[in-house]
């Protein structure tokens, strides 16, 4: 988790890195691009992604209710401004464990249908999961969340990756740390409409040299 007390500021290194600095003006971001966080808690783990028209998605982990929750947010002026803040996922935390749902990471597909999936502590630490939530409205609502580790649900899954392709196959691959002192790559799929597959395991090496650096 990053402690972002200046969250905008982030915001802003991420617009104007060399990737996309040549599709913004750089100078309309002096001090960071809010997105209507409130005062009180944390936002934390922000990660953006550009749309099929040119928008800007945001999803980050936040604290605004005293427990951590995973939040949406658009912006259709290259991240000058944002819309209203959405609520990802259904399940609430805990009041002993306020960093249950952290580290989103989002894809938007060609049609616009935005993914987020993050890693969740519902099981209680260390037995993470990963959860997927969807939007076909443009980030208006998302479905409720689904765990993509179907098989391994014992120890921890985190430092996830999503992406969807343009016919809605959703992937999800993430590190996992059920086998004691090993780590290793683990990718599944969900078929248009269907619940997602049994994980395969990437890395072919017989010890953990898989690092979340």
């Amino acid at each position: 988790m990053r402690p972002f007390g200046l969250w905008p500021l982030s915001l802003a290194a991420a617009l104007c890195a060399p990737a996309v600095a040549a599709a913004l003006d750089c100078a309309d971001f002096p001090d960071g691009s809010a997105v209507d966080f409130p005062a009180a808690g944390m936002q934390t783990d922000i990660d953006i992604a550009y749309g099929p028209d040119g928008d800007l998605h945001a999803v980050w982990s936040d604290a605004r209710s005293g427990l951590a929750d995973i939040y949406y947010a658009r912006s259709t002026d290259g991240g000058k401004t944002f819309g209203p803040n959405v609520k990802v996922n259904w399940s609430n935390g805990t009041a002993t464990n306020s960093f249950i749902q952290g580290g989103p990471t989002l894809d938007v597909n060609p049609a616009g249908i935005i993914y987020v999936a993050w890693t969740d502590e519902r099981g209680g630490f260390p037995d993470t999961d990963i959860y997927v939530s969807m939007s076909t409205d443009g980030g208006v609502a998302f479905t409720q969340e689904v765990r993509a580790n179907v098989s391994i649900t014992a120890g921890e899954q985190s430092f996830q990756a999503v992406r969807a392709t343009p016919g809605g196959t959703i992937y999800v691959a993430w590190i996992d740390h059920s086998e004691p002192e090993e780590r290793h790559l683990y990718l599944t799929r969900a078929l248009p409409g269907q619940p997602f597959e049994p994980e395969r395991r990437v890395n072919r090496d017989p010890v953990w040299h898989t690092c979340e650096c």
